[in-house]
């Protein structure tokens, strides 16, 4: 199994504890590797203080690319509501004993001034430990989103229209989370003079639904 650890520890996005040993706030991170997937690796990274950071590898080969942004409060809330009731990950323990299909190696930790504690795990059945793993999946796939969205305007803007589809499906399939960190790509999409109309209209149309859509415990 890989040691998703040690991956973190060689500058993948997030910091180590020992890093992290004077920050005030506390943080809780997760993490999924998955060799040879899109993504292949992923991270999330949440400050009680709202600060957050999406680290996405899409291919193997590929450098990490980090996004900031800030959690909404009732995410950071119910975040760390989980986590204290895992004992911040400490107990009881994550990883299911029955086998299943492996679906990647997979991390939640907790850090703060005076400590560090972390579970890996490749199937949880643990409630508040799944519901963990649901809302940053989704916070993930709107990191990937949001990247190959800024991709397409930048070097390839024909393609624009395509990962706004996308994005419309992930959207209505509810694979999105933490939709403010896409929401300045989407309004520059909107506004982009050198690009179709289609494209303005499609933008403007999901940012009108993410607007409907708020609050929710599925984009938060």
């Amino acid at each position: 199994m890989l040691v998703i650890g040690a991956a973190l520890a060689a500058g993948l996005g997030a910091q180590t504890p020992a890093a992290a040993s004077g920050a005030e706030a506390g943080r809780v991170t997760y993490a999924r590797s998955f060799k040879g997937s899109v993504p292949a690796f992923v991270q999330i990274a949440i400050s009680q203080d709202g600060a957050a950071t999406a680290t996405v590898r899409e291919h193997d080969a590929d450098a990490p690319q980090t996004l900031r942004f800030t959690a909404s409060t009732a995410a950071v809330q119910d975040i760390f509501a989980q986590a204290a009731v895992l004992h911040e990950f400490t107990h009881p323990k994550l990883e299911a004993k029955q086998k299943v299909a492996y679906s990647g190696d997979k991390m939640l930790a907790f850090d703060d001034a005076n400590h560090h504690s972390s579970q890996q795990f490749n199937f949880t059945t643990v409630a508040p430990a799944a519901a963990l793993e649901a809302r940053f999946e989704r916070m993930a796939t709107t990191a990937v989103d949001r990247l190959e969205l800024e991709r397409a305007m930048r070097f390839q803007p024909l393609n624009t229209l395509g990962v706004l589809e996308q994005i419309e499906q992930d959207l209505s399939a509810g694979r999105l989370g933490a939709p403010q960190m896409i929401e300045p790509d989407l309004e520059a999409a909107a506004a982009n003079p050198a690009l179709m109309d289609a494209v303005h209209h499609h933008a403007a149309g999901i940012l009108k639904s993410l607007h409907a859509a708020q609050p929710s415990n599925n984009l938060e």
